[in-house]
């Protein structure tokens, strides 16, 4: 059994403390934001502009029979925003969807199938990032949104 925080360790130093995604920004925080506070973003802006990825880990155990063995199987999910500073004249809405496109092939690559031995197995997301317009701190944003799903069984 992986815990939340083996599994946002595995995150952080295999995606998001590598080099292909801090060149993007070096800004990657865990905590779950209602609001986003001057406080908060003092430390995500990176060239004068608000540019940071934001990963919340869960897990929920399911029972689950096999062959008459109890086993729990643990569900995780790791949902990845990225919050990136509008221009004036939109031209970094692509900048933003390419972030993900990296940050997917550091989950393949750095990773792998098991996300570093904490999970059995993960399945890659079908759907699209989902793209929207946000407002933090009086400045517009695009916050570009993906959830990656994981398994892992362990017998109780």
């Amino acid at each position: 059994m992986s815990t939340a925080a083996q599994v946002r360790t595995a995150w952080q130093t295999n995606v998001f403390d590598h080099a292909t995604v801090t060149a993007i920004t070096s800004n990657a925080v865990t905590a779950e934001f209602k609001e986003l506070t001057r406080k908060h973003l003092e430390g995500l802006i990176e060239n004068q502009e608000i540019n940071f990825f934001n990963y919340l880990v869960s897990r929920t155990p399911q029972q689950d029979q096999i062959s008459g063995a109890a086993l729990v199987l643990y569900l995780y999910e790791v949902e990845v925003n990225y919050y990136r500073e509008s221009k004036p004249d939109r031209t970094n809405y692509v900048t933003a969807l390419d972030a993900f496109e990296t940050v997917g092939d550091r989950v393949l690559s750095g990773l792998g199938s098991t996300w570093g031995g904490t999970v059995d197995f993960h399945t890659l997301p079908e759907e699209q990032p989902e793209v929207s317009e946000v407002i933090i701190n009086n400045r517009e944003c695009w916050r570009v949104t993906k959830t990656y799903t994981a398994q892992r069984r362990t017998t109780i």
